[in-house]
């Protein structure tokens, strides 16, 4: 509008110019007419500049109500960042620690599972173990077994000696009383008898060297079972019955008063081979303090208390 304003007076200016060069006597109406039109022209422009000028203060205000709204926004995004700011280094520390708490449960995961696998190593050695050991129990089990049954079996043998035994005893004892009744025949009795009982002395020997043997293989059976299974109950072996003639031994007869243990040597960590039943006699060879050694049926040197003997 400025610009037009400035066209037209200078186009005013350049008319009256040209009046004055080219006619100073044109008519003064027509001069004051165009002054008129440029007065009007010039309120036009006024007006216009008016209309515009409240236009631009609109303008103005409301771009200083945007700018004021955009300052205030802006604070407000500044402070919604200071506030982010402040939530990710938050977010970041708390990132931090349980970044550390993840390793650290990682570490402790990873000694759990060593100890994992170490417990199962040690399952299966002991799984390893109990195999074995079932095994070696099986085995110990068919050796008691076998044992028992051969037990049983001497068992049956020494029963047969007795019977024997005391079938030769009957015979001996009719035999006396025959030498009784038979007076007239004594001398021939009396060969007879001498001859008869010469066998039947030989034949005692024989049953009691026999029954000796049994009792030497039954406390042989009986040391094995002991030492396969120490916890079992070890039977009392049977001692064989006292020579019915004079003794010939040297060695000192002994009464066993009460049922006592038999051990293979004096003193500790020895081992014990039998039980000595009460009522029967030993044969003591050699004695010590609290001790007293004596032959075994089987061979061998056993040791038995004083306290047990009377």
């Amino acid at each position: 509008m400025i610009m037009r304003f400035c066209i037209l007076v200078l186009t005013l200016c350049a008319s009256v110019s040209a009046s004055a060069n080219d006619a100073f006597g044109a008519d003064t109406e027509d001069l004051l007419n165009e002054s008129d039109a440029a007065a009007a022209e010039v309120g036009d422009v006024k007006q216009e500049m008016r209309q515009e000028k409240a236009r631009a203060e609109k303008r103005h205000e409301a771009a200083t109500k945007t700018y004021n709204s955009a300052v205030a926004k802006r604070a407000q995004v500044v402070e919604q960042m200071k506030q982010q700011e402040t939530e990710i280094a938050r977010l970041k520390a708390e990132q931090g620690r349980l970044t550390a708490e993840t390793e650290r449960i990682s570490n402790e995961t990873v000694a759990m599972q060593t100890e994992i696998d170490n417990s199962k190593l040690q399952i299966e050695q002991l799984k390893q173990d109990t195999l074995t050991l079932t095994t070696l129990r099986t085995e110990k089990n068919m050796a008691l077994t076998k044992v028992a049954a051969e037990r049983d079996k001497v068992v049956l043998d020494l029963k047969d000696v007795d019977m024997q035994k005391q079938e030769a005893e009957a015979s001996f004892n009719l035999a006396k009383e025959q030498e009784k009744l038979a007076t007239e025949e004594m001398q021939k009795l009396r060969l007879e008898h001498r001859q008869k009982k010469a066998r039947q002395d030989a034949y005692a020997a024989e049953m009691n060297l026999k029954k000796q043997e049994a009792q030497a293989r039954l406390a042989t059976l009986q040391t094995e079972k002991a030492s396969l299974n120490p916890a079992a109950t070890t039977p009392e072996p049977q001692t064989p019955d006292a020579p019915r003639g004079p003794s010939t031994s040297a060695t000192t007869e002994l009464q066993v008063k009460r049922k006592c243990r038999i051990f293979d040597k004096p003193g500790k960590g020895s081992t014990v081979l039998g039980i000595q039943s009460s009522g029967t006699a030993i044969a003591k060879t050699r004695e010590g303090k609290s001790w007293v050694a004596f032959p075994m049926p089987d061979g061998r040197e056993g040791f038995i208390a004083k306290r047990c003997l009377q």
